[in-house]
């Protein structure tokens, strides 16, 4: 009982410290929302989503130091390498989560598509392009 206490205390501290690890994350993020708009055409969409993923669990993995300070598990490393384990645990744990959650938010764009605020317009599908439902109903009868 005393280690679900100590693991849950944990977790509040890591979802309280969440700000704070997403100050640090902000080139991190940075790097991830680049890779992500350039690699739309070589990559696949969970490769994709896995490459992109992996700088933001870089900035944000947790890893809880003395008193249940939390920092992100690069600058524990950088501080104390004796820690490698606990950061590649950590980082492991993060990326699954981070991935997972990309990974659902990707399928529910596609699903779902952009909202049409127009009707008169339809989706190309292609970025964020449209065209009048004349000229797409002209390029489905040419078809």
């Amino acid at each position: 009982m005393e280690y679900v206490v100590g693991l849950a205390s944990l977790v509040v501290i890591a979802v309280v410290a969440l700000p704070f690890l997403l100050l640090l994350a902000a080139p991190w993020i940075l790097v991830a929302w680049i890779v992500w708009k350039t690699s739309r055409k070589w990559l696949s969409s969970r490769v994709r989503i896995a490459v992109c993923t992996f700088p933001i669990v870089l900035g944000t993995a947790p890893l809880f130091g003395a008193h249940a300070s939390v920092f992100p598990a690069y600058i524990v490393m950088l501080t104390d390498p004796k820690s490698w384990l606990e950061a590649l645990v950590s980082f492991l744990v993060t990326w699954v989560v981070i991935f997972a959650m990309g990974v659902r938010l990707a399928k529910y764009r596609t699903q779902h598509g952009p909202v049409q605020s127009n009707p008169q317009l339809v989706w190309t599908g292609r970025g964020r392009r449209t065209i009048s439902r004349d000229r797409a109903a002209r390029r489905t009868a040419r078809r």
